[in-house]
C-alpha cells in the first residue's frame, strides 16, 4: 500500500504513470506545479484535522 502524504500525494499527480505501475487510466499527471499546489491546497480544505504544510 501507499502512505499518502504531501510528497507521495505530489509524485502521484505529477508521474500517475510511475507512481502506480500498470494502472490503466487515462489521467496522464498534471505537469504544472502551481497546479497541483493548488489542488493539494484544495483537498487540504477538506480534512478537519490537515496536517501541517511541509
Amino acid at each position: 500500500g501507499h502512505i499518502w502524504n504531501y510528497a507521495t500525494l505530489n509524485y502521484y499527480l505529477t508521474r500517475t504513470d510511475r507512481a502506480v505501475p500498470g494502472r490503466i487510466m487515462n489521467f496522464r499527471g498534471i505537469r504544472k506545479d502551481a497546479y497541483r499546489a493548488k489542488l493539494l491546497a484544495f483537498l487540504r480544505t477538506m480534512n478537519d484535522m490537515p496536517p501541517a504544510l511541509p
